[in-house]
């Protein structure tokens, strides 16, 4: 298997472990219960060294891409661009990931984006423990123009949905309590009943800035 069919399996076996059935089911709420600790965490050294970690590896992405780390995969498609960082490839902890997820969730939703599932699924996999924690983030709905939907607003009708940068997901995959990988997708659709989205670098400079 090529090194691009590699990538896009990464994303290709989170979509599809969603329909199997897990050992336990529940709802993530790690945003509220550790607020404080993670705030700190936001403001320290290991933040900012991964932030500058993932801006140096994107830009290595978008002019030589042969460079980019190993411990990190970008994926573009025509639906779907995102990124993966492989934890297990880090020395970083499992607190640090899990507050790392959070991060990207807190700069996502400065845009005007709500949180459609938060979710915790724990199941076995090829003899460990697994755990994919989940955010799940869509753009709040837009309302219909009061002067009806055939109004033309920058080349697009009113009647056509704003999908923003597309769906978020951010998943953290934890294996034997100790962080995998974690997942960070944009999902567009083409359709005419929306408008075109908005790039993904834009949403990468949001996440890094």
């Amino acid at each position: 298997m090529g090194l691009w069919d590699q990538i896009k399996s990464i994303f290709q076996d989170a979509e599809d472990s969603q329909a199997s059935t897990p050992v336990l089911h529940e709802v993530l709420s790690r945003h509220k219960d550790e607020a404080e600790p993670f705030a700190r965490w936001r403001e320290g050294l290991v933040c900012r060294r991964l932030l500058d970690w993932l801006s140096d590896q994107y830009a290595l992405y978008l002019t030589e891409p042969q460079r980019v780390d190993k411990g990190l995969d970008f994926l573009s498609t025509k639906s779907q661009k995102g990124f993966v960082i492989h934890f297990s490839d880090t020395q970083y902890s499992l607190k640090e990931a899990e507050f790392f997820q959070l991060y990207l969730r807190e700069r996502v939703l400065t845009q005007d984006y709500r949180t459609q599932v938060a979710d915790a699924r724990t199941y076995t996999k090829a003899g460990a423990t697994e755990r994919t924690d989940r955010y799940y983030l869509k753009p709040r709905p837009s309302f219909a123009h009061p002067d009806g939907p055939d109004v033309a607003m920058d080349g697009h009708t009113a009647d056509q949905h704003d999908q923003q940068f597309g769906n978020v997901m951010i998943e953290l995959v934890v294996r034997n309590e100790k962080p995998h990988q974690l997942r960070f997708s944009a999902a567009i659709y083409h359709d005419r009943i929306y408008k075109d989205p908005v790039g993904f670098g834009a949403l990468m400079d949001i996440v890094l800035s």
